[in-house]
């Protein structure tokens, strides 16, 4: 998913998350059957993306931190915006709503500020906007 590091927003990965990858393994293994999850299944199966062990969390959570504060946030908050509503949508109301939202992420500064240092092999500096 390298769309956002260039300030636009990924394409139907929230929708297959939500209603194909993990529906199964969610309702059935931990709420009907209450199995406990182990960090590494919980990995493997998508509820998590990472597992770390305690004495890395503070710098792993502090690159994080600032790789998002340098990044395209608009873009970001277009990103969480279609993941929230993947849980309501169908397949045709997420991709209507995934044309709107990458329309909006495409006219932004951001944007052009994800193309143009790319065409010219220097970091990108986002604004948000």
């Amino acid at each position: 998913m390298v769309f956002n590091w260039i300030g636009l927003i990924s394409c139907f990965g929230p929708h297959l998350d939500h209603h194909v990858c993990g529906r199964c393994r969610t309702r059935n293994g931990m709420m009907l059957l209450a199995q406990p999850v182990s960090a590494q299944q919980a990995v493997d199966w998508g509820p998590i993306w990472q597992s770390l062990p305690d004495g890395d969390f503070v710098d792993v959570l502090s690159a994080s931190a600032g790789a998002l504060t340098h990044g395209p946030t608009g873009a970001y908050l277009s990103i969480r915006q279609t993941a929230a509503a993947s849980f309501g949508h169908d397949m045709a109301a997420q991709l209507a709503s995934e044309v709107r939202l990458q329309g909006q992420a495409r006219h932004s500064a951001d944007f052009q500020e994800g193309v143009n240092p790319f065409l010219k092999k220097r970091p990108p500096t986002f604004t948000g906007r």
